[in-house]
């Protein structure tokens, strides 16, 4: 017969053992988060596309757009605090505006609606649940805006729906004043690619009078400055996100075919390098980051495939690819998409394909990343396992 202490110190060498090899699953799966993204649905409440999206205080904004005959006043809200929906309407129904948010305030910018480009600016301030509106030194629509410390920054646009009346205008709101001032890019585009890394604020690529431009504006909020770079090729109509130090430029479309070509910034070192989106080619896609993972999805070419850039693993083996198969027909693709994050939530919407009754899809595709507590669960459920187990015997 067995000695019983010595049974007992067996048990604790293999409760040990699980505890060990539950914390060592728990770290895995966190070390390959791209594996574990998960994705579910909703629905707007109109389907549409050209619109634009925000998120201040929890709540995702998706304003906006165009469907059939329709240029669409409509706000649809989500809620991550009480995981509901709701809606609002802008001031005026339009399409190819712009949003970003800055401080307590959301705000959409210019656009296009049946008979002209607009100069509109409808704010929502989440403090006091209440909407107000201005203007924009000058009409415009597919403008570039982005925010970056308490500056929400409104960059070029076309003056009309063509390329050729592309602007240098810039509109500068300051949160923390309640005042406007202007600047000028580089170069006078719109249909660009923008993003906020520490604190510089990245205007990239576009179209304008000249055709499609590599030139990237760089805003310094710290110092108050204007700097350029350039792309690696002149491009429109692609997505940006930034993770971590990084800001990634990816897809679009230069002159003759779309672009695979990813161009990212190290704001450490100031330095650029190139890539390529693993699923292929891609224009009008979409953008978003979280829990440190950058995505790019959905957009021409009718896509089922995410694909995934983790800056923690090794250069080289840094993206990934997530194929969503049915759960991403054709007509839920999001051309162009309409990005934004709440929490560990990346939500794209808006799509050109039709609804099968004379509108166009509403579906929202959300994709979100398990928090970390969750897997660690397991390891506190075990525990709790084996100590029942333990008193048993």
């Amino acid at each position: 017969m067995m000695n019983c202490n010595r049974t007992g110190s067996i048990k604790r060498v293999v409760g040990a053992a699980v505890l060990i090899g539950l914390a060592m699953m728990t770290f895995a799966v966190q070390a390959n988060a791209a594996a574990t993204i998960t994705h579910s649905t909703a629905n707007l409440s109109a389907g549409r596309n050209n619109g634009a999206a925000t998120t201040v205080d929890g709540k995702a904004f998706f304003a906006g757009g165009v469907s059939p005959g329709v240029y669409h006043d409509t706000v649809d809200i989500y809620d991550s605090g009480t995981n509901t929906w709701s809606t609002d309407t802008l001031s005026v129904g339009r399409v190819s505006l712009a949003a970003t948010s800055v401080g307590d305030y959301a705000l959409f910018a210019g656009g296009y609606n049946a008979s002209s480009t607009l100069d509109t600016v409808d704010i929502y301030n989440s403090s006091t649940n209440t909407w107000s509106s201005t203007t924009l030194s000058s009409p415009r629509q597919r403008i570039m805006a982005t925010s970056v410390g308490n500056l929400a920054i409104f960059a070029g646009g076309w003056g009309s729906g063509h390329p050729s009346t592309g602007v240098t205008t810039v509109d500068i709101f300051n949160s923390s004043t309640n005042t406007w001032s202007t600047a000028n890019l580089s170069v006078a585009r719109g249909l660009g690619m923008v993003t906020t890394v520490g604190d510089l604020a990245m205007f990239a690529g576009g179209r304008g009078p000249g055709n499609y431009s590599d030139a990237v504006d760089i805003y310094n909020a710290t110092t108050n400055t204007w700097s350029t770079a350039n792309l690696s090729t002149a491009r429109g109509s692609g997505a940006a996100t930034t993770v971590g130090n990084f800001a990634l430029f990816g897809g679009g479309y230069p002159p003759g075919s779309d672009s695979d070509v990813v161009d990212i910034y190290d704001s450490n070192t100031n330095t650029w390098s190139t890539s390529t989106l693993p699923s292929g080619p891609r224009r009008d896609l979409g953008a978003a980051t979280i829990d440190g993972l950058a995505l790019f999805g959905h957009g021409y070419v009718y896509s089922t495939k995410v694909d995934v850039w983790d800056p923690s693993k090794p250069v080289g083996s840094r993206w990934s690819t997530l194929d969503f198969g049915a759960a991403l027909p054709p007509s839920v693709t999001h051309v162009p998409a309409t990005v934004t994050v709440v929490g560990d939530q990346a939500f794209f919407a808006g799509s050109n394909q039709s609804d099968g009754a004379g509108g166009y899809d509403p579906q929202v595709d959300i994709y979100a990343t398990p928090e970390p507590a969750t897997m660690s669960l397991l390891a506190i459920g075990g525990l709790a396992m084996l100590k029942r187990r333990r008193r048993k015997a």
